[in-house]
């Protein structure tokens, strides 16, 4: 794989994370007014972002047993139906009742931006695979860097730059233009990927995972 299509793995797997560590604090600034800012509510949003997370990393595991070309098209479909819960906001869904904050907060939380998180979380190890997978791929160390470069301009970005000068609605567009971006760049990395599996099936390696 040539340095310029590694630069486009690069550029994907960075957009992806820097949404995904930005998303965090926006939804919290949206959920304020409405849940408050008690222990118990923000325990149950890192439960949820936690519980999202480690659920995209088993979704990317389990996918990686099918072969390359349907991974790409599925994670790309599902992306894209994700995006029709765009733009971000709060669901519109009643309170349990009281005494089942525990249970209410994690169900809004779900609603409101489980799908893209769940999704954008499986991105850099799917993405690393996808790359890894070609045998001429090179050096994937620099989408490890993008990676956790991605998550950090994330959370400096918005405290430094967006919530102090955009208003709510305008930070929950701005972050869905994003997605739409991220999710421009994911269709170049599959058309760059879905090219270059032909000559690997002739040899009958068309595989999937870590160079399979």
């Amino acid at each position: 794989m040539t340095s310029p299509r590694r630069a486009l793995f690069v550029a994907a797997i960075l957009a992806g994370s820097f949404l995904l560590f930005l998303v965090q604090p926006l939804m919290a600034r949206l959920a304020l007014p409405r849940l408050g800012g008690t222990p118990n509510v923000w325990n149950s949003a890192m439960l949820v972002y936690q519980a999202l997370l480690l659920g995209g990393y088993a979704y990317a595991h389990v996918i990686d047993r099918l072969p390359l070309r349907r991974q790409l098209m599925l994670h790309t479909g599902l992306l894209a139906l994700a995006a029709l819960t765009l733009p971000l906001g709060l669901a519109d869904l009643s309170d349990f009742g009281p005494g089942m904050e525990a249970l209410w907060v994690p169900a809004l939380l779900f609603a409101s931006v489980g799908p893209v998180f769940f999704l954008i979380s499986a991105q850099a190890p799917l993405i690393q695979r996808w790359y890894a997978a070609d045998s001429h791929a090179g050096d994937p160390y620099p989408l490890y860097a993008a990676s956790n470069l991605g998550s950090f301009g994330g959370l400096l970005c918005y405290p430094i730059l967006i919530e102090p000068f955009l208003p709510l609605g305008q930070q929950s567009l701005i972050w869905s233009l994003g997605y739409g971006a991220m999710l421009v760049l994911l269709l170049f990395v599959v058309w760059a990927r879905w090219n270059s599996i032909a000559p690997e099936q002739s040899n009958g390696a068309e595989g999937r995972g870590w160079g399979r």
